[in-house]
């Protein structure tokens, strides 16, 4: 490479420099060479295969590479390996545990005998428990690591299931079980520490497609829970259905305890790694990468130098362009409020679209599973194949703010009470949903500042969990007053949501394409 560095222009020369910058200045990576962390060194191989792979795409004429760099990205992202590999599967575990409960909703009605509002209690009750854990796991996970946290939620997710379903056996009273749930959903909060382990292991470009890949694996457990839940219904009863459910989270915490490691570069926490690297510039290390030294950053924090060892003229690449630019705390509140809409028309559609089959066309768990599998399916090629495409066309925000119009227009044209109508409907959901869904915490994570990323994206799941407290109830009471209107409703909410993201392209426009 220090060969190559002698032979290419000097445009070549800069951007393989500024590569090297990219990936060198995060969290940690100045303790190279001074007895720093042992994901450092691993982190330096990375930096010289994405260097290597640079000079290659200048070489083959590659005229976006140079871009690619100046954006913070030199390679393609990867499909998700190693421990983003290991949180991905158990996510699946733990998404495939609540997935399971949608196609028993009519049982519970029935084991109950109780109405649709108090169907949406039921519902509202787990995010009502959710209301301290998505808020208090993730900020914690900063301090403590991301394993610990996702051992917990998991595990405790997974109990609470288990005894909901010996609540069922028992023969305990309606207010027994949605108690069950509201602690239950105390222990919740692993998807929000997901979405944080992903923004430490991915760099801003490559973000959206690992929280596509997020996506994706959760929707996996939409395909396999509804199915798999009406197949155990079907040859069981509902407390077994509910008992299994419980022992796919338990079985992620297992996973998570045997395999993961601690964290981001091995390192306990992100707050952790930060103050590593700001030791390290304390202390004036150099670092060396490829035949570039990089000198220690200037105190005006306006750049860095970089000296290629052939004896060329040191060059200066910029710092990347900082967050202050935006208003971040009217951004992050914009974008919070954006996920707040949407939850609320998601939980509606999750909580009373099989009521509203049942009694509509009379779709019974049976029918329903199967169904929402075809669904699931949908969805999981969308976000595995159909959003990455968009994005690198479109950008993040127009692709999201097309996810909600889609979703407010599924939501819209199932109050038509027509077959052709939902089967319409439910395509504009499947492609509306992973549209949005990776959106809001790329965007987030990209605003927030790294030892806090967990503590916003809690912010986010408090007022998602609020959503889904209140969504259920209100529009419930609204189902029983007519199910169109309800979905109606839920449609404008969702729309609502489309247009405060839409007011907010411009001023995110410096941080978010």
């Amino acid at each position: 490479l220090a060969q190559e560095f002698r032979q290419r222009p000097a445009r070549a020369r800069g951007a393989r420099v500024c590569a090297a910058r990219a990936r060198c200045h995060g969290p940690a990576m100045l303790a190279i060479g001074s007895g720093g962390p042992s994901g450092a060194r691993r982190q330096r191989e990375i930096t010289l295969e994405h260097v290597g792979a640079l000079a290659s795409s200048l070489e083959a004429g590659d005229g976006g590479a140079y871009e690619r760099v100046r954006k913070g990205s030199c390679l393609p992202p990867q499909p998700p390996r190693g421990p983003q590999l290991i949180v991905f599967i158990t996510l699946f575990l733990h998404v495939l545990n609540g997935t399971m409960q949608s196609p028993l909703l009519p049982a519970v009605r029935a084991h109950f005998d109780i109405t649709a509002t108090k169907i949406g209690i039921i519902n509202s009750a787990y995010p009502l428990g959710a209301l301290i854990a998505v808020f208090v796991f993730p900020a914690l996970s900063d301090v403590v690591g991301r394993k610990p946290i996702l051992v917990l939620s998991y595990a405790g997710v997974g109990l609470g299931f288990c005894f909901q379903a010996l609540s069922l056996q028992t023969g305990w009273s309606y207010l027994h079980y949605v108690a069950l749930r509201v602690v239950t959903g105390a222990f919740s909060g692993a998807s929000t520490v997901v979405k944080a382990y992903i923004a430490d292991t991915s760099d801003q470009q490559s973000m959206p497609r690992y929280l596509a890949w997020r996506e994706a694996f959760g929707t996996l457990g939409y395909i396999v829970g509804p199915a798999f839940s009406a197949t155990i219904f079907s040859f069981t009863d509902l407390p077994t259905a509910v008992m299994v459910s419980g022992f796919m989270s338990i079985t992620a915490a297992g996973l998570v305890a045997a395999l993961l490691g601690g964290g981001c570069d091995d390192d306990p926490s992100p707050t952790a790694q930060v103050q590593a690297q700001a030791q390290a510039q304390a202390q004036g290390q150099t670092m060396d990468v490829s035949g570039v030294e990089l000198a220690p950053p200037l105190l005006n924090g306006s750049g860095s130098d970089f000296k290629p060892r052939d004896g060329s003229p040191a060059m200066r690449c910029p710092p990347p362009t900082p967050s202050a630019e935006v208003p971040a705390c009217g951004a992050i509140f914009g974008i919070i409020c954006v996920s707040f809409a949407y939850n609320c028309g998601q939980t509606f559609f999750d909580s009373f679209f099989g009521l509203y089959a049942d009694e509509t066309f009379g779709w019974s768990p049976r029918e329903l599973g199967p169904i929402l599998t075809i669904l699931a399916c949908v969805v999981f090629f969308n976000s595995a194949v159909v959003y990455g495409a968009l994005v690198d066309r479109f950008g993040i925000m127009r692709v999201a703010i097309l996810g909600l119009v889609c979703i407010a227009a599924g939501l819209a044209t199932i109050s038509l009470h027509d077959r052709v109508a939902v089967v319409a409907a439910l395509a504009l959901y499947a492609f509306g949903v992973p549209m949005f869904s990776p959106g809001t915490p790329a965007m987030l994570s990209a605003l927030a500042d790294r030892r806090r990323r967990g503590l916003v994206l809690g912010l986010d799941s408090a007022a998602n969990a609020v959503g889904r407290v209140i969504a259920p109830v209100v529009l419930g009471a609204l189902y029983e007053w007519g199910p169109g209107a309800a979905f109606r409703a839920a449609a404008l909410v969702t729309l609502v949501g489309a247009g405060l993201l839409l007011a907010q392209k411009r001023r995110l426009s410096s941080i978010v394409r």
